[in-house]
């Protein structure tokens, strides 16, 4: 997983349900560590792609940022598509909303701050996972292509 995350499965009965466990982050006296619940699943209509969508998301942590569950919601939705041809490639899009009611002390910062402020640690943070795990998810891709062990290994259930 990219940059230390882990990613298990949920339930054996729970077919594409996964849990992803993004690294911690610290800021100060803060220590941030988002878990989400997500469902995967591929598609074939109008075109052949995978979706990643969150079904739950909470944020572990200090005992503050544990504090906060009342005060947010998150959603992503990631999708890869993939052109094969002379020039083979993978894509993907997400789309993350956050809504967020800030608890004091925060809510006395003016919207504009915060909204600023967030956008740029997610975009940031976005772009650091989405690099690196596409670049993993290539890695892996390669190692399938060649190695019928390794196959197995990854279509067998754990």
């Amino acid at each position: 997983m990219p940059l230390g995350g882990t990613l298990s499965r949920v339930g054996e009965e729970t077919e594409g349900m996964f849990r992803l466990t993004v690294p911690a982050v610290q800021i100060f006296d803060l220590r941030v560590e988002p878990v989400l619940v997500c469902k995967v699943t591929q598609e074939t209509y109008p075109h052949p792609c995978v979706q990643i969508e969150s079904t739950d998301c909470k944020l572990d942590g200090s005992p503050f940022v544990q504090s906060l569950h009342k005060y947010y919601d998150f959603h992503v939705k990631t999708q890869f598509t993939w052109e094969e041809g002379q020039v083979p490639a993978i894509s993907s899009f997400s789309d993350i909303k956050v809504l967020l009611d800030p608890p004091p002390p925060f809510s006395f910062f003016p919207k504009e701050v915060l909204e600023a402020t967030g956008n740029f640690v997610m975009d940031a943070s976005c772009k650091a996972l989405q690099r690196t795990f596409v670049q993993n998810l290539a890695n892996d891709y390669r190692k399938w292509c060649v190695d019928a062990e390794y196959r197995r290994r990854r279509a067998t259930p754990k």
